[in-house]
């Protein structure tokens, strides 16, 4: 099974029917729900490349003067809105300090950074590089590089607890921001 399948089939076990109980129709990647005043809005945005995603939250106010659709989206019927329609938007986390969820591996390196301010100061600075699962197999780590994540089904698993949990955050944002347009 693909990467992407493994991961696929985590969200559709553990964090997709979470949203489907919460009131969300859809299908991934776009899931909306109709509340009185308000359309909210949940998008996964996959990576153009693969291997990663990025979520975005967000709610419109249809009919509204601060509706919060993007200009080139006001015309757009309830069942084309996504996330990327709003102007303003929660986007989730991420990790190793990307907005991305990686179901990919991992490396860790760092890398010397020079500044100057008066001094001449070094720090090091930690990256993080993904590597496909075409060029997986092939990949052959530069020295000092440190696998930090081994994708596979129990990494699929853990990234939708992580998701779960950050989505209480999320959900929290979307109900001030209503708040906030009424």
């Amino acid at each position: 099974m693909s990467n992407r399948n493994i991961m696929m089939s985590a969200l559709n076990k553990t964090v997709l029917p979470k949203l489907k109980e919460m009131g969300f129709e859809g299908k991934h990647p776009n899931f909306r729900r109709r509340t009185e005043d308000c359309v909210e809005l949940i998008t996964f945005q996959t990576n153009k490349w693969g291997g990663s995603f990025l979520i975005e939250v967000s709610a419109v106010f249809p009919g509204s003067e601060n509706d919060n659709l993007a200009n080139n989206c006001k015309n757009l019927p309830y069942e084309e809105l996504d996330a990327s329609a709003a102007k303003k938007r929660y986007r989730l986390d991420g990790m190793f300090e990307s907005p991305w969820f990686y179901y990919c591996d991992i490396y860790k390196y760092t890398i010397e950074q020079k500044m100057f301010f008066g001094l001449f100061t070094k720090k090091t600075k930690p990256m993080y590089d993904y590597i496909l699962e075409k060029d997986a197999d092939n990949f052959v780590p530069p020295e000092g590089w440190e696998l930090v994540q081994k994708f596979d089904e129990n990494c699929a698993m853990e990234l939708c607890k992580e998701i779960g949990l950050q989505f209480e955050k999320a959900f929290e944002w979307l109900e001030n921001f209503k708040k906030s347009h009424k």
